[in-house]
């Protein structure tokens, strides 16, 4: 190319070209979904071809071409079902609550695998009903009968397994009881219940209450009699006697009517007897010391006597009576006996003097008295002391005595008694005696003669016998005795001194003998203690008392009081007591629950009484009574029962759904009152019934199907053959077939009644022929007749093999003796049946086996088993019996089983072996037969 150069000129220019080639560059990448891909600047996270061009050195484009991928996350979705309180394990963690959990991992591209967990956790199913029954009804609850009120749990299980629990409070409505006493005439009628009621007894009328449940009215009924009384009255000859307002004075039957304390009539019959008077004459005799009552009257002495009694009727009885005295015969006996001896009186051994009486029964039935005078004379001893001088002799009992000593001599005394006399003898010289006497101040003492004072004396005497007699004399003066005494009395009382009675102070004096015949002064000092006086004025609280001496005083009053001093003497009290009341105020207060009232500083929250004790200014109690209700939340409910289709209009509002809820009001005490509200829809209710056969005599479960209110109360009509009346499925037992009602109320309290009939097939009626005893190879006839004689009847024997079907009658030939039993049997339409059996008894006339031999016997004479015999407890005759050897020679004969063979023949023993016996006899019906058998002797 040429070219201008600035200058001017030409300037050629060569050019080199070279053509660079371009680059297209294809990249293949992959990223993992959720990363990105910066690519020029540019962020890329979607799959695709990006492009773009770049400058090279040398300046040419350069084309980069991205192929991105973009590789999905493994993304795996898990659903997981649980029920409450289970759990789950994912990604380590435990899962209990609902929710979408993820686990992130890594695949074999490296990209993330998504676990998506979407767990759900079904929740207990929680469902509260409140459940309304009457008091005589049940409620089905799971597989539960529940009859009680409470709260009661269910669990079940939902659809998807989980459980699901009920709750259900059930409330129990009483049956309302109301009870009605009453009283009429039996005269009268009383309507109660439709009906009329004449006769005493209990009653009940069941009616429906608002709540739709029974209401049970009981009626007492008292039915009193028309009060019949029948009188007897007695009166006098000349008295009256008053009935119904009028005197009566004439026997008769009488009648007035009267209104009894319950209403009634009263009716009174009044039978009038009038009473004549009586006079009558007694004769009587009683014996000496006896009394006679008549009447009120007592006689023990004769005479004459006119007594007026009255009669067992009350009426005068003029009594004229005769009294003679009998006598009494006495016999006076005496009779005398020694010591000793006794004497047979009175059925008594009499041994000491004295009068005794017997009292015996005289022929006049009066006492006839004997007395006897006893007297025992006693045994005299006499005791002589002689003292004989040495020189003079002394003779006793005929002889004489020499020595000293004692001597003893029997006599006899006028009587013929004993008379003892015994001798204390002493020969002396000088015979001495002691003599002693006591003399009183100016007195003096004679002995022998001789006046002697106080002092010791000795005076010679000289006996008849010439011996010396000394006597030695002691005279004592007696001392003069004063005694002092000083005692007390009290004011108003006297003290007895020797029989004269002091009530005033001072001496008194008194002259006694002591104990020596001389005087003794007793000289009294006597003060009298004034009687003590005391007034106390003062008071006690009520319920205190106060004690004074022995008296317990709790009223006012003026009060006087006898105490004793410590003197012993009387003091005399005029208590004047007031007693003062106890002070009483009350409070009647109503608060509601959570409140709390404030008495005193002390804070009460409970229903009570509470008592605070207060003291008045006399120190006695002052009660402040609290009589405080603390009211609770008032709870009631209230029951709708609509049909389906009907609505319940409540508040305003209206619901025609099952419904519970509750409303507040304040009550009169401005407490809350809670009202609990509940519809029940009920279904409509019918009754299905199915009928039955039986057999007679049998029974049978009603079937029958309620709808609507499956646990209704049912009632059924009529209770013969029924178990019971008011069940759901009652067990029937007819005699004859019977239509049932049942019935129960609807919704609306309709009467709804459906008719069962229980059909009783009549079972066949079998009867059999008398039982028979036939002899041995005669025919019996066996009969048998159904009531029902189209039923067939068929014959068993007594294995129970059948003999013949469907024959009323069967013939029978038994072939040996025994008793025998056949059976007839009947079966009805249903397969109900009946059986009798017949007896035959087969008897032989004969009775051969009841005829006993021996087999063996051992004749060897020790007293066992020694004869052959044979025994026969039948009716059969025996006449003759035979024993046989082997060679057919008779070894024993007998007309008699009486007559026993003791293994002898001839006189001498048979040898051991076997022998033959032929018994031969007659049958009742005198027909031979022959028995034979073997015996073997044993030796």
């Amino acid at each position: 190319d040429t070219l201008v150069s600035s200058i001017g000129c030409d300037s050629i220019v060569t050019l080199d070209l070279t053509v660079l080639p371009s680059y297209d560059t294809t990249i293949l990448e992959t990223i993992c979904m959720g990363e990105t891909y910066s690519f020029n600047n540019e962020i890329i996270d979607q799959s695709g071809i990006y492009t773009q061009t770049y400058q090279t050195s040398m300046g040419c484009d350069s084309i980069v071409n991205i192929d991105l991928t973009v590789l999905e996350n493994n993304m795996t979705y898990l659903m997981e079902i649980i029920c409450e309180g289970d759990s789950v394990i994912f990604d380590g963690q435990i899962l209990t609550e609902t929710g979408a959990y993820i686990d992130s991992l890594v695949n074999q591209q490296g990209c993330d695998s998504i676990v998506i967990l979407d767990l759900r956790v079904n929740d207990k199913k929680y469902t509260n009903l409140s459940i309304t029954i009457c008091e005589d009804q049940t409620y089905m609850f799971g597989d539960r009968l529940i009859e009680m009120a409470g709260t009661y749990m269910d669990t079940l299980l939902t659809s998807d397994g989980c459980d699901s629990i009920i709750s259900m409070d059930l409330e129990v409505l009483p049956i309302l009881r109301d009870s009605i006493n009453a009283e009429i005439c039996s005269n009268e009628l009383i309507l109660f219940g439709g009906r009329e009621i004449s006769s005493t007894g209990i009653y009940y009328d069941t009616l429906e209450s608002q709540l739709g449940c029974d209401s049970i009215v009981t009626l007492n009924l008292i039915v009193n009699d028309v009060i019949k009384t029948n009188m007897m009255a007695e009166i006098c000859e000349g008295e009256s006697f008053s009935f119904a307002g009028t005197p009566l004075q004439q026997e008769g039957v009488y009648h007035d009517t009267l209104t009894s304390i319950q209403g009634c009539d009263s009716l009174i019959e009044l039978t009038l007897v009038i009473n004549e008077a009586v006079s009558e004459f007694l004769n009587l005799d009683i014996c000496p010391g006896d009394s006679i009552r008549i009447g009120d009257v007592w006689y023990n002495n004769p005479g004459n006597y006119i007594d007026s009694l009255q009669t067992n009727e009350g009426c005068d009885s003029i009594l004229y009576i005769a009294i003679e005295l009998l006598d009494v015969p006495v016999t006076e006996l005496s009779s005398e006996i020694c010591q000793g001896e006794s004497i047979r009186f009175a059925e008594l051994d009499l041994t000491t003097t004295g009068v005794y009486y017997d009292t015996l029964v005289a022929s006049n039935g009066c006492d006839s008295i004997i007395i006897m005078d006893l007297l025992v004379h006693q045994i005299e001893e006499t005791t002589l002391d002689i003292q004989v001088c040495l020189t003079q002799p002394y003779f006793f009992a005929g002889e004489e005595i020499i020595s000293d000593g004692i001597y003893i001599d029997s006599l006899k005394t006028d009587f013929g008694c004993d008379s003892i006399v015994t001798l204390v003898f002493r020969r002396v010289e000088i015979i001495e005696v002691n003599v002693y006497d006591t003399i009183c101040i100016g007195e003096m003492a004679v002995i022998n003669g001789n006046q002697y004072s106080e002092g010791q004396y000795t005076d010679t005497l000289t006996a008849m016998a010439g011996c010396d007699s000394v006597l030695h004399i002691s005279v004592f003066l007696a001392p003069s005795d004063t005694t002092y005494l000083r005692d007390e009395v009290c004011e108003g009382y006297a003290l007895d001194f020797f029989g004269e009675n002091l009530t005033a102070a001072g001496k008194y004096e008194h002259l006694l003998s002591n104990r020596f015949g001389c005087d003794s002064l007793l000289i009294l000092d006597l003060d009298v203690i004034a009687l003590k006086r005391d007034t106390i004025d003062t008071f006690i609280c009520e319920g205190e008392s106060l004690q004074i001496g022995d008296s317990v005083i709790r009223e006012t009053g003026i009060y006087e009081v006898t105490l004793v001093a410590s003197d012993g003497c009387d003091s005399l009290v005029y208590l004047i007591l007031e007693v003062k009341p106890t002070v009483y105020t009350t409070f009647e207060i109503d608060i509601c629950e959570n409140e709390e009232f404030i008495l005193n500083g002390v804070i009460y929250d409970s229903s009570g009484t509470y008592v605070d004790t207060l003291k008045t200014v006399s120190g006695c109690d002052s009660l402040v009574i609290l009589d405080l209700t603390v009211h609770d939340p008032q709870y009631a409910t209230v029951l709708y029962k609509i049909c389906e289709g009907e609505v319940a209009e409540i508040a305003g509002m209206t619901f025609d759904q099952d419904t519970i809820f509750e409303l507040t009001f304040i009550d009169q005490y401005g407490c809350d009152s809670v009202v609990n509200y509940e519809v029940i829809v009920l279904p409509i209710v019918d009754i299905e019934v199915f009928d039955s056969q039986i057999c007679e005599g049998e029974e049978v479960a009603i079937q029958i199907n309620v709808t609507g209110a499956p646990d209704s109360a049912l009632s059924w009509s009529p209770l013969e053959g029924l178990s019971c009346n008011n069940c759901s499925d009652p067990i029937a037992s007819p005699e004859v077939t019977t239509t049932y009602t049942v019935s129960t109320y609807g919704c609306t309290g309709e009467l709804i009644e459906k008719q069962v009939t229980i059909e009783v097939v009549p079972l066949p009626g079998l009867t059999v022929g008398d039982d028979q005893q036939i002899d041995l190879g005669q025919v019996v006839t066996l009969t048998a007749t159904n009531e029902v004689v189209t039923i067939p009847i068929s014959w068993y024997d007594e294995n129970g093999n059948l003999i013949c079907q469907d024959c009323p009658n069967v013939t029978r030939q038994p072939n040996a003796e025994g008793v025998y039993y056949y059976t007839a049997s009947s079966v009805n339409e249903l397969g109900c049946g009946e059986e009798d059996t017949l007896t035959v008894t087969v008897i032989d006339p004969c009775e051969v086996g009841k005829i006993e031999a021996a087999n063996a016997f051992t004749p060897n004479g020790d007293g066992f088993n020694d004869y052959f015999e044979i025994r026969n407890s039948g009716v059969s005759n025996i006449v003759l019996v035979q024993v046989f050897n082997r060679w057919g020679e008779m070894v024993f004969q007998s007309s008699t089983i009486d007559d026993k063979w003791d293994g002898t023949f001839r006189g001498e023993y048979v040898n051991p072996g076997v022998y033959m016996y032929i018994i031969q006899g007659i049958c009742v019906t005198n027909s031979d037969f022959i028995i034979s058998g073997n015996v073997t002797v044993i030796r």
